[in-house]
């Protein structure tokens, strides 16, 4: 469903000095390292293939997470990893009204629920076409209860599609996003997707409440697949990989920077930055995250300084500074977000890139070095990580779509 698009048009010449480039500005990771495989994904019914599913570790040091492929039936799974590394499936979708491949990775409350979203599956959303996605609960005593399918087009203007992680608040309502949905436009016959709430209520019951659909224009910014933030005052910030400033582009080719806040009738939405392609960066599929002078910091998969996408920052007034433009050895295109430490390093994952053209995890530090920490070689360490790392005191953890012992993707562990 999902689909990337890769620009590679450079000239050999400009791949030499991007490489030369990377060499140099580029640390070489120390053998003090430890990196081990987890897990390695069957495809079979322990899953496979997961993709932007950012792990979420309970206090006794599980993991949980999401497969797109795999299960009983092939439509994904959602999964416990404990500390010794012993896989238990919680959940195999069927492809009906339970849902179908989910992409993004999971938020747990404080009695033990777990929340997500599926891109497909569901109710039928569209016109000869099957469903467009659920938002599900796995209670701690392992039921599986569908919060939310939805309804798209023939819902009247509901959303479509969630590719991004939920967010939980601290009243227990969900905030998430459609990549389609919403407004039916001409331009956009299937909706450029919303932003949405879910509340519940005394019964256990769930109402979902439509905060803002994209209207498909350059501008607003269309198509939403990064998570969202929770910001002061119970506003949202989030990422969309369409619209922008691009001059002559696709609409999907730049992105924006929005955030949305509560008002007397609804909700208003700003955009904090609109992405021009090129040196400024394109594309912005991960989410975001905040600091505590309420700079904002995320990744763009494409554009930059050679291409291959860039590490920002926007601060509080909206201007934006790239940290980072990547160059290929040193990683490229990064699709999910950051996380960040007290010392105000950045640690992610890069898509490709690196050693083997497979991807990386790096992090980088508050003066502007890129450490490379591990280079995907596509065996049994893993290949393509395109979701977001998770930490743990100083041990990080994190999956890769493919690789590993049956090329389906791994669970891993890396202490820097």
């Amino acid at each position: 469903m999902t689909i990337f698009r890769w620009k590679s048009a450079h000239s050999s010449r400009a791949r030499l000095l991007c490489s030369m480039i990377a060499f140099f500005a580029i640390s070489i990771p120390s053998h003090s390292q430890t990196y081990k495989v987890l897990h390695s994904f069957s495809g079979g019914v322990d899953g496979g293939s997961p993709f932007l599913a950012a792990l979420v570790r309970d206090s006794k040091g599980n993991l949980y997470g999401t497969t797109t492929r795999g299960g009983a039936h092939g439509y994904g799974t959602v999964f416990r990893l404990d500390v010794r590394g012993n896989e238990t499936v919680l959940h195999s979708f069927s492809g009906g009204s339970d849902g179908a491949a989910p992409e993004a990775g999971l938020v747990r409350d404080r009695a033990g629920n777990l929340y997500g979203t599926t891109g497909l599956g569901g109710s039928p959303c569209f016109e000869g076409r099957g469903g467009c996605g659920v938002v599900f609960e796995i209670t701690h005593s392992g039921e599986y209860v569908i919060l939310h399918s939805f309804l798209g087009v023939i819902g009247g203007g509901d959303g479509a599609v969630p590719y991004a992680k939920l967010l939980l608040d601290a009243h227990g309502n969900l905030y998430g996003t459609t990549v389609g949905g919403g407004i039916n436009t001409p331009q956009c016959q299937e909706g450029a997707g919303t932003i949405f709430e879910l509340t519940p209520n005394q019964e256990g019951n769930w109402t979902e409440i439509l905060l803002y659909s994209f209207p498909c224009t350059a501008a607003d910014g269309m198509f939403p697949y990064g998570p969202l933030l929770e910001g002061p005052l119970g506003t949202l910030a989030g990422t969309s990989a369409g619209g922008g400033t691009c001059s002559g582009a696709a609409l999907d080719d730049c992105g924006t920077i929005f955030k949305i806040a509560p008002g007397p009738d609804e909700w208003t939405h700003t955009v904090v930055h609109g992405f021009a392609g090129g040196s400024d960066g394109a594309s912005v599929r991960g989410g975001l995250i905040r600091d505590a002078d309420g700079n904002l910091y995320g990744t763009t998969q494409l554009g930059g300084a050679f291409g291959f996408g860039t590490i920002f920052r926007i601060d509080a007034s909206g201007n934006k500074t790239i940290l980072y433009s990547f160059a290929g050895a040193d990683g490229a295109n990064p699709v999910s977000g950051l996380i960040r430490d007290k010392y105000g390093s950045l640690w992610g994952t890069t898509s490709r890139g690196g050693n083997s053209q497979m991807g990386t995890v790096f992090k980088l530090d508050g003066t502007g070095h890129l450490t490379v920490l591990h280079n995907f070689g596509g065996g049994n360490d893993g290949a393509y990580p395109y979701g977001p790392l998770q930490r743990s005191g100083a041990t990080l953890f994190g999956t890769t779509t493919a690789g590993g012992v049956f090329n389906q993707g791994t669970v891993f562990r890396l202490t820097p």
